[in-house]
């Protein structure tokens, strides 16, 4: 007996455009801004321990043509007008050049990574989702009288999960019963459908998506990857040795990325024959590099 489903229209994501799906995590610039005080406390560290075996005074420069020559301004011996004595460096001696320009560039990295350091370290320390610690501090009665900007993933999930859909029609002969009680159609569907349980990824099977108008599809799982909150469309085509089936399969396959569905992007397959049924490993590494 079928089951009975509320009725669903299809269309290109189960959540509408216009519900809030942001997914508000300050982490990933945190990880960044880690990264990157890392690499300015190193240029300070390289400053301080370098600097000062450095030559004194600076690097001069006079223009000849096509050529530079390189002169040596030191202050420590200035003449008797108080101007730096100018001593101009051979090119036997362009190391010494070389010592001086690094020691001027040194110095004017050294105060760019002070002033960004000094900007950056606030930021590390700011609450990871500013706007769902907000919705989370209201009382329950203002949270149902709002729209937030953002909402925890576990709220997302339910809005993600609970939208009921009709499925395409089963005949009780070749279904397959999942670890959620599902009816699927294959003993392989049976096996990607209770891997994604296990990994808690949420999806729903043979969910009717529009590719163009009047054309609704039924993809073998539609997934959520909870962490960006992207759905992924996971088709399974188990009868590659077959000629016809792999012909009309390809004209599929052709039709998503005609629509957008990239493979790798928001579009996932996996493959078997009747000689060489799809390895658990595979289901597992798939979930765990799209999914997760």
């Amino acid at each position: 007996m079928k089951k009975n489903y509320n009725k669903h229209n299809p269309k290109e994501s189960v959540i509408p455009n216009q519900t809030v799906i942001v997914k508000e995590s300050l982490e990933p610039i945190q990880s960044l801004i880690k990264e990157r005080i890392l690499f300015l406390e190193r240029i300070v560290q390289d400053y301080e321990s370098s600097f000062h075996h450095m030559p004194d005074g600076s690097l001069g420069v006079i223009k000849h043509g096509n050529r530079y020559q390189y002169y040596w301004k030191q202050p420590n011996h200035a003449s008797s007008d108080n101007l730096p004595k100018r001593t101009y460096i051979k090119n036997s001696e362009i190391s010494l050049a070389s010592s001086l320009a690094q020691k001027s560039y040194l110095k004017q990295a050294y105060s760019l990574a002070k002033k960004e350091i000094k900007l950056l370290y606030p930021l590390v320390d700011l609450d990871k989702a500013p706007l769902v610690s907000l919705y989370h501090s209201l009382p329950e009665f203002r949270q149902k009288l709002i729209t937030p900007y953002a909402i925890p993933d576990n709220e997302f999930i339910d809005l993600w999960n609970n939208v009921s859909y009709h499925k395409h029609d089963m005949y009780d002969e070749t279904l397959f019963i999942t670890n959620r009680n599902e009816r699927v159609r294959s003993k392989i569907e049976v096996n990607i459908a209770n891997m994604l349980d296990k990994y808690n990824v949420p999806y729903k099977y043979e969910y009717p998506m529009s590719l163009v108008k009047g054309e609704t599809i039924y993809p073998d799982f539609l997934c959520l990857n909870v962490r960006t909150r992207k759905e992924i469309i996971w088709e399974h085509f188990g009868m590659m040795d077959d000629i016809g089936y792999l012909r009309k399969n390809y004209a599929k396959l052709q039709s998503y990325q005609l629509h957008g569905y990239m493979l790798g992007k928001n579009l996932i397959t996996t493959f078997e024959t009747s000689k060489q049924p799809l390895d658990s490993r595979i289901i597992k590494a798939t979930i765990e590099t799209y999914l997760m």
